[in-house]
């Protein structure tokens, strides 16, 4: 399976468009993808530094996700962040970190499915093609 296959499986679970499910999804990749100054590697290091390093080796690595917390997920990329997107998404802060915390593992998870950091371009180009598929 390739990189943007295991992605897209990542993210069958997500929510329908109707209730701010493409719109998180679309934020989510936009903050790996380096949305607000930010790329995969900034992100998962934010984490890291946050104390929640065993988690994201758990999304690169090839075993099961370590879950994170909506609260965790604010604490890491903020709350104006967070409520921002939220704002965005015509979702309430509460359901976009909740949705965000489910996402972003996933995502990475996706990205990663030999258990290592893609290189260079290898990650915008799957997250643009990624988006195509979802249509977002």
């Amino acid at each position: 399976m390739g990189l943007l296959d295991s992605a897209l499986q990542m993210l069958k679970g997500s929510r329908p468009a109707e209730e701010g499910g493409s719109g998180l999804a679309e934020a989510a990749m936009s903050i790996l993808q380096g949305g607000q100054g930010r790329g995969l590697g900034e992100v998962l290091q934010a984490f890291h530094d946050k104390g929640f390093g065993d988690a994201v080796a758990s999304w690169i690595g090839t075993g099961p996700n370590h879950p994170i917390g909506a609260e965790d997920l604010i604490a890491v990329l903020g709350s104006e962040r967070v409520a921002s997107i939220a704002k965005a998404c015509g979702v309430s802060t509460e359901d976009a970190s909740g949705q965000l915390a489910s996402l972003l593992p996933k995502i990475v998870d996706g990205l990663t499915p030999h258990g290592s950091m893609p290189e260079g371009s290898a990650l915008e180009q799957g997250l643009e093609m990624l988006k195509g598929r979802l249509k977002l």
